[in-house]
Order: C-alpha cells, then sequence, then structure tokens
C-alpha cells in the first residue's frame, strides 16, 4: 500500500528540461562525472513506471552496474515517491507494487527487467513500455550485428501498446565520438532523438566540497570538456599523448632517498622499462622519470632485473615494481612466470623494502593514456611529469608520436609502428596505479547526483503534488498519474 507524501521536483537546466520531456520518442541526458545522470534518470523512469500501465526496461554497461548502480536508485526514487518495490535478483528484475493486468508471474504487478548491455542477447522475450539506457556511450556499438547490439535490441521490446509515454531514455557522459550516443543525438541526431545536457558545475551544490577541483587536477584540459562539462572529445585519431611539452622536458637524476619505481612493459621485442623517483607523495607530487631499460630484440626478463640490480641494488629505500597484469603468453613464457621471476631476483635485493604493484586487471587503454595526460598537464596548468629525452629515448620518442587507431580505442601497434608504444605501455601501468582519478569520477558504483541523505524528489521541475493513497491491485492505481 502506498502512502500520501509530498515531493517537490526543484531540479532546472539540463536536467529539469530532461524530467520534463514528455513528447520525445528518445530524450537523453549527457554530462560530466556526478552531474546528476544517474539520478535524474532513474527518477524520471520510475515516473514512467507509474504512468505507463506496463512493464519497463533498464539496462546498463553491464550487471555489476545494474546491481550496484542503476536497481538501487531505482529503488530509492521508488520509496521517494510512496511506492513499494523490491529487487527480485532470480529473475531478474524490479518489482513495483503498482498493477500491471498482463502480468501472469507476479501477482500482476509492473516489473522492470534489468539487463546488461555486454549480454545483448538476453535483452529478449519479453516487450515493454519504455526503458531507460544508462552509460549508453560505453555500450557494444553493432548497428550491422543487430543481435549483438543492446540498443537495437532495446528498440525491439518497447513494444507494448498500452504505454502512455512510450519512451527510450539514454544516460551517459560522452566516451568520444563514433559511439552511439554521439552519432544518434549529436552528429546526425535521428528522428525523436533529443539531447539535454547538464555539467558537473550544475551540480556542484550535490556534491562534497573539493570534488571538482580534483577533477581538474586529474584530466588535461582536452578531456575535461568531456567529463566535466558534457561535450564529446574526439579520440579516433591523431596523437595519443597530446598534453606532452616542453613543460614536461628538463634534466633528472637519481636520488637514493626517494623511493625508486620501475615499470615493466613485458613485450618480446624490444623489451621496454622505466626507472621513475616520486618527488614527494602522489597524486601531487611531482613523477621523475630518471633512466629506461630497455631491450630491442632478445627480450629477457632476468637480463633485465640483473641489470636492474647491478644499477640499484645499494639502493636503501622503496622499490616498487609495475607492470602489465594480463597473462597472454608472450613466446615461450607467460607474463605470470614474468612477474614471479622479478620477485626471485629482487625480493633477496631489496628485503621487505621491495613490493609488486601488479593489479588483477589492467585498466582500458583510454583511461591509462589520459592518466599519462593528465600529470603531462592537467586542467589546472600544473605538470607532474619530467624527463630527459637524452635519458629515456624510447619514452620521449612514444610521448611525441604514438597515435590512437582508428577504432579510438586502442593504440596503433601496426608493423610499422611495433617499436612504439612499449615505453608509454610501461609508463601507463605505474601512473594508473599511482596517480588514479578521484573516486566517481565515471567509475562504479558511485552514483551521479546527490547523496542518499540529499535525496530530492521526483516531479516535473516547478510542480508540487500529492501522492494519494491507493490500492496497488485496485485497476484505479493506474489512472491519473501523481504528476
Amino acid at each position: 500500500m502506498t502512502t500520501a507524501t509530498t515531493w517537490q521536483w526543484n531540479r532546472t537546466g539540463g536536467q529539469g528540461a530532461f524530467a520534463a520531456d514528455d513528447v520525445s520518442r528518445f530524450p537523453g541526458f549527457v554530462g560530466g562525472f556526478r552531474s546528476g545522470k544517474t539520478y535524474s534518470a532513474a527518477r524520471k523512469a520510475m515516473r514512467l513506471c507509474y504512468i505507463n500501465r506496463c512493464a519497463g526496461l533498464v539496462v546498463a554497461e553491464t550487471y555489476q552496474q545494474a546491481r550496484q548502480v542503476m536497481v538501487p536508485e531505482l529503488l530509492k526514487a521508488a520509496a521517494e515517491a510512496g511506492l513499494s518495490a523490491w529487487w527480485k535478483p532470480s529473475e531478474p528484475c524490479v518489482v513495483v507494487d503498482l498493477l500491471d493486468e498482463r502480468d501472469t508471474t507476479h501477482g500482476k504487478r509492473r516489473v522492470v527487467y534489468v539487463r546488461s548491455a555486454d549480454k545483448a542477447e538476453r535483452i529478449a522475450g519479453f516487450e515493454v513500455g519504455w526503458f531507460w539506457g544508462d552509460e549508453v556511450g560505453r555500450w557494444p556499438y553493432l548497428p550491422e550485428e543487430p543481435m549483438r547490439d543492446p540498443w537495437t535490441q532495446c528498440l525491439a521490446r518497447l513494444s507494448d501498446d498500452r504505454a502512455v509515454i512510450p519512451q527510450g531514455i539514454a544516460s551517459g557522459t560522452h566516451e568520444g565520438m563514433g559511439t552511439r550516443l554521439y552519432d544518434d543525438w549529436v552528429a546526425n541526431p535521428k528522428a525523436g532523438h533529443v539531447l539535454y545536457r547538464g555539467s558537473t558545475r550544475d551540480n556542484a551544490e550535490h556534491l562534497e566540497e573539493g570534488y571538482i577541483p580534483s577533477l581538474e587536477s586529474s584530466y588535461d584540459a582536452r578531456l575535461l570538456d568531456q567529463y566535466l562539462d558534457g561535450e564529446a572529445v574526439e579520440m579516433a585519431a591523431g596523437l595519443a599523448y597530446y598534453a606532452f611539452g616542453e613543460e614536461n622536458q628538463g634534466q633528472t637524476q637519481y636520488d637514493p632517498d626517494l623511493p625508486l619505481w620501475w615499470a615493466l612493459d613485458f613485450n618480446v621485442a624490444p623489451l621496454c622499462t622505466v626507472i621513475c623517483q616520486p618527488q614527494g607523495q602522489p597524486p601531487g607530487a611531482s613523477l621523475h622519470v630518471i633512466r629506461e631499460l630497455v631491450q630491442p630484440t632478445s627480450a629477457s626478463t632476468a637480463d633485465v632485473c640483473q641489470e636492474f640490480v647491478s644499477l640499484y641494488g645499494n639502493h636503501p629505500g622503496e622499490v616498487r615494481v609495475y607492470g602489465d597484469a594480463s597473462g597472454r603468453a608472450q613466446d615461450t613464457r607467460s607474463k605470470v612466470d614474468d612477474w614471479l621471476l622479478v620477485q626471485r631476483i629482487l625480493a633477496p635485493v631489496f628485503g621487505d623494502r621491495f613490493s609488486l604493484r601488479v593489479p588483477q586487471a589492467n585498466p582500458p587503454v583510454r583511461a591509462r593514456v589520459a592518466r599519462v595526460n593528465a600529470i603531462c598537464a592537467d586542467g589546472a596548468g600544473n605538470s607532474r611529469l619530467l624527463l630527459d629525452p637524452d635519458l629515456v629515448p624510447y619514452l620521449a620518442r612514444d610521448l611525441r608520436r604514438v597515435q590512437w587507431a582508428a577504432n579510438g580505442l586502442d593504440l596503433d601497434k601496426r608493423a610499422r609502428h611495433k617499436s612504439l608504444t612499449h615505453s608509454s605501455d610501461a609508463l601507463g601501468y605505474l601512473v594508473a596505479v599511482e596517480y588514479p582519478p578521484p573516486t566517481g569520477s565515471g567509475g562504479r558504483p558511485v552514483v551521479d547526483g546527490p547523496r542518499p541523505a540529499a535525496a530530492r524528489p521526483v516531479p516535473h521541475p516547478g510542480e508540487t503534488r500529492v501522492w494519494r493513497q491507493v490500492d496497488p491491485m485496485d485497476s484505479s492505481a493506474a489512472g491519473p498519474s501523481p504528476w
């Protein structure tokens, strides 16, 4: 049984306009990190659930994102609206205590199916009157393969003729050009596709103090256009490390009083490694690259480790080692074996001052490159990377010449560029660990918008509506909207 509750929606700008759009077939809301995208879309979705007399669908980038972000936010939206709703992971779906005459398995209650874009084949076998796709810019974009294209599958489900407002809503942060979010809403908008935009700055009152400055120091100016202001940035062509410049080049030298950070890329030929020293405590401290150890042809992990020991075996301080987390085979060895070999050689020399900082999985290439660009020159104008090109020629060449592949997701590693990318990859593994983005900057499970304690209500901008007390099993419960 629902209870009578008063809610007032007080969002303006892109959030308010997006929430108020009952006309467009496919309204979308894009914005920077924590700009209120998920918050607004969840409440718009719950409103569609109430107004329409049928099932709905929500689709996340991954099932983990759905379970950790979308479902909890939908349940909050339902609670704010005075609706009883619960998560049913066995199906998986959210059940809302409102009447659906056609439902045969949930006591004639309305169901919101929960699916993930990475399993498009599972978006099948039911029909809905509305759907919500979150982080659509990160979804697989396969229009030529409709069975594997999640957006195509969502469109196929949008077929329940009882829907009063049959909408497919999209939310997310732009992830460059060449995504469905960019192509269908920005580059060549399709019929019924209307895009609303919000900035992280627009949502500042709902964010913790210092969050926006932390973004400005964590991304270069180009990516801040995308991740702070919600603009799409071209990533499918051109230099990968475009933020690298003259301010990142100068004299560096070994300091025995500072830690040694060694990063390795286990390519067969060349095998590239870079040796760095932080000039303080990250993420604010500068990082000096003092040397590189490279084996251009015959790559031997044991040999490069012995060379490192011969140079720095007497180092009195901490020694951290970073590198590729994948376990793909290289030549006759696997990278797992390489890491065991590194430990066997270095641990006896450095004892408890030695540590291996290799994550369970590598970050996406674009995320790793973004971290390197951010320490070359962040949005606040700070440069935290310094190297001497004469001491690290492979790395300097990489940062000047490595380009994106045509898909915008990977670096160009074609045959004519086979000696490129490896030193910068090694540096990227280190930087991704020690200079991560701030918590909540597009990663999961942090939810966009205000914290639960600062929950905001649901109806149209500028309106105050009162929920009447209803019997959810009474057909009149699906009648006039409280909005």
